[in-house]
C-alpha cells in the first residue's frame, strides 16, 4: 500500500505536524508490504531560520522517500493520503482526494467533514466524533518524582513557538526561583526560531528528538497544549500549560490540565498554577476521550492504517465524483450525506464481504426474526400481494415482471398467482435453485449490473422491475439505476422497498441508528432523495408507501408514557415507518 504523509508545515502552526509524519515515514518503512512517502507544500514566505529548522528536521528522510512537487504526487499512485494538519479548506480535500483515500490527522478547518477517514489523537472542543481516538505515540509509563527531580521545571514550546511564548515564561520561573518556590529551571530552544534573550540561571538545551527521559528529571513541566503535556502527564509530572492561542486553552481545558492562560502568563496565574499543578499527575479520562472500539487500547496512528480497507465507495453512489459531508463516523465506517441529493452513503473501511449463500437466509435471518427465509416464505408472499395492490394503481395492465434479489422467489409466487409472467434473479445459487426445481419459475443466479436480460430471459424491457430490500445493497447505484431505466418499459413501473432514513429508528435512535445499520448498505434514502435520485435517472416518482410502523421504538411508550395504538396512529399519519 502506498501512503503519502502531507504534514502542514507553515509558520505558525508549530513542528508537531511534520514531526509526527517523519516519525510514521520511519516506522512504515519498517514495515512489510508499505511504501510511504512524505509530501510538503513548500512555502515562499518561510524566513531563513524557519527553512533552516526543517531541513534540519528532514535530514533523517531518504531523498527517494521525500515528493517535492504536486506534479510528482500526480504522476505516482497511492491508496492514502494522510492529512495532518491544523487547518485545511475543502478545496485542498478534494485535491488530495483526487490522488487517493484521505485520512486527516488531528485535522482542522472547513474540510476535515470531507475527509474519508478521521483520527483524533488529543482532545476536542468541539467533540465532533472521529472514526478512532488514539494517541500517535506510546505514552511513558508513571514514575515517581525522584529527590534529585524534586522543585525542577522544565519548559518547552515546541520546534516553533510561534506565540513566543519561551523567553516570559522562563522570566517568570526565575522570579519564582528567587522566592525559592522552585529550585532550578531548564528550557529547550525552539529549533526554528533564534531566542530573543537566554538569561542566565538557566539551563539551556537544544531540541532532543524525544523527551521522556528529559521529563523525568524534573517535577515540573510549562509547556502548551499538545503531545509534551500528555507525555509529562501520564510520566506523573506536574504540568501547567501556557496556550498560544484562546483556542488552545480550551482544549486544555477540556483535557483537564491546570493552566496559566492563553498569550503571555502573568505572575500571578502561573504563581497560582504552580500551587495546583499537583492536581494534574496523570492523563485525565478528560484528556483522551472516547478511545476506539478496540476494548479501551491506545492505538498508534500507525496501527490504524496498516489495518484499513480500502473502501468500495468514495463518493455519492448515485452522483459518482460529488463528494457529502460527514454524518457518522465509527472505527470501521463513515457516513456521508451528499449535498445534491440528500442521500447518505457509507464508506467501509474493513474487507469483510457480505455472502448472501445459504446460511445468509437460515442462520443470519434466522437470527434476526426467529425463522428461516423459508418458514418466513408465505408471509413474504403475501407481503407481495400488497405490494402489488399498490402497484396496480400505477400499470396499465398486468405483464412481464423481473424481480432483482428474488432470494426464494416469494414475490416472484405472488405474481405468478396474481397473473403476471414473473422472472427472477439473485445472487445466490442455492436460492435460485429453489426458484427453478421447487417454484418452476424462470430465474437466473447472476450480478444484476452484468445481467443481459435478453441473453437470459429472451425480454429487452418488462412493466414492472423490482427489487425490495435490495437496492441499498448496491455501491454503484448510478449504473444500476442506469440500466433499470432502460429495462422498465414506457408506461411500466419501477418499484422498491428501503430502510428509511427518516422513520422513527432514525429520528430517536440518535447515532446508534447509524452504529446498527448494516455494513452492506451503502445508501440510506429518504423521501427528498428518492425523488432527486430518481428524477435524476429519468424516473417519475408516483406513489410513496410508508411501512414498518413500529410503536414499541418510541420512547414513550417503551417508558409505559403513552399507548401503543397513539403511537401507531401517529407513525402512520406522520410517516415515521422504519420502511418506504
Amino acid at each position: 500500500m502506498r501512503i503519502l504523509l502531507a504534514p502542514e508545515c507553515r509558520p505558525g502552526v508549530g513542528t508537531g505536524h511534520l514531526r509526527r509524519a517523519i516519525a510514521l515515514l520511519a516506522d512504515l518503512e519498517t514495515r512489510q508490504g508499505f511504501e510511504p512517502a512524505l509530501y510538503l507544500e513548500r512555502d515562499s514566505g518561510w524566513s531563513d531560520a524557519f527553512a533552516h529548522g526543517v531541513a534540519a528536521l528532514l535530514e533523517g528522510v531518504p531523498a527517494d522517500r521525500s515528493i517535492e512537487s504536486w506534479d510528482a504526487v500526480q504522476a505516482a499512485s497511492w491508496q492514502i493520503v494522510v492529512l495532518d494538519r491544523f487547518s485545511i479548506s475543502v478545496v485542498e480535500v478534494d485535491r488530495y482526494a483526487s490522488v487517493g483515500v484521505t485520512v486527516g490527522v488531528d485535522v482542522g478547518g472547513p474540510g476535515r467533514r470531507y475527509c474519508d477517514y478521521r483520527i483524533h489523537t488529543l482532545a476536542r472542543v468541539d467533540r465532533e466524533r472521529g472514526n478512532v481516538t488514539a494517541v500517535p505515540t506510546r505514552l511513558p509509563d508513571h514514575a515517581p518524582v525522584s529527590a534529585e527531580a524534586e522543585g525542577r521545571v522544565l519548559v518547552s514550546f515546541g520546534g516553533e513557538d510561534p506565540a513566543r511564548l519561551t523567553e516570559p515564561a522562563v522570566r517568570l520561573l526565575l522570579e519564582e526561583q528567587r522566592r525559592g518556590s522552585v529550585r532550578s529551571v531548564t528550557c529547550v530552544r525552539p529549533s526554528l526560531r533564534r531566542l530573543a534573550e537566554e538569561l542566565p540561571g538557566v539551563g539551556w538545551i537544544d531540541p532532543v528528538p524525544g523527551l521522556s527521559a528529559l521529563l523525568l528529571e524534573h517535577e515540573w513541566v510549562v509547556t502548551g497544549f499538545g503531545l509534551t503535556a500528555y507525555e509529562a502527564a501520564a510520566a506523573g509530572r506536574k504540568v501547567i500549560t501556557v496556550a498560544a492561542s484562546v483556542y488552545h486553552d480550551r482544549l486544555a481545558r477540556v483535557a483537564g490540565f491546570t493552566r496559566a492562560g492563553a498569550g503571555t502568563p502573568s505572575g500571578r496565574r502561573l504563581r497560582r498554577a504552580l500551587g495546583r499543578g499537583s492536581r494534574v499527575s496523570e492523563v485525565s479520562d478528560r484528556a483522551v476521550w472516547g478511545l476506539s472500539e478496540s476494548g479501551g487500547d491506545v492505538l498508534t496512528v500507525v496501527q490504524v492504517l496498516t489495518r484499513l480497507a480500502l473502501p468500495q465507495v468514495r463518493s455519492c453512489p448515485a452522483h459518482p465524483g460529488v463528494r457529502g459531508t460527514e454524518r457518522y463516523r465509527t472505527s470501521w465506517k463513515s457516513y456521508f450525506r451528499c449535498p445534491r441529493s440528500s442521500l447518505v452513503y457509507l464508506e467501509r473501511f474493513t474487507a469483510d464481504r457480505q455472502e448472501y449463500g445459504a446460511s445468509y437466509f437460515d442462520e443470519e435471518y434466522r437470527r434476526q426474526y426467529g425463522r428461516t427465509y423459508l418458514d418466513d416464505f408465505d408471509s413474504i408472499r403475501q407481503a407481495g400481494h400488497r405490494r402489488l395492490d399498490a402497484v396496480e394503481r400505477l400499470l396499465r395492465a398486468r405483464g412481464t415482471a423481473l424481480d432483482i434479489g428474488c432470494a426464494y422467489g416469494p414475490f416472484l409466487s405472488a405474481l405468478a398467482e396474481r397473473g403476471y409472467s414473473p422472472f427472477g434473479v439473485d445472487v445466490s445459487q442455492d436460492a435460485i435453485a429453489h426458484v427453478r426445481q421447487t417454484l418452476g419459475l424462470p430465474a437466473v443466479a447472476a450480478d444484476v449490473v452484468s445481467l443481459d436480460p435478453v441473453e437470459a430471459f429472451g425480454l429487452e424491457r418488462f412493466d414492472l422491475v423490482s427489487l425490495w430490500y435490495v437496492i441499498e445493497h448496491f455501491s454503484d447505484l448510478a449504473a444500476l439505476l442506469e440500466k433499470l431505466h432502460a429495462w422498465v418499459r414506457p408506461g411500466g413501473v419501477l418499484a422498491f422497498s428501503t430502510p428509511y432514513g427518516a422513520g422513527v429508528s432514525a429520528r430517536t435512535a440518535g447515532e446508534s441508528f447509524y452504529e446498527r445499520s448494516p455494513d452492506d448498505h451503502y445508501t440510506i434514502w429518504d423521501r427528498r432523495s428518492a425523488r432527486i435520485v430518481l428524477r435524476d435517472c429519468g424516473f417519475t416518482v408516483r406513489r410513496i408507501v410508508h411501512t414498518g410502523h413500529h410503536p414499541e421504538r418510541y420512547r414513550p411508550v417503551s417508558r409505559g408514557l403513552l399507548p401503543a395504538w397513539l403511537a401507531d396512529a401517529h407513525s402512520r399519519l406522520f410517516r415515521w415507518g422504519d420502511t418506504f
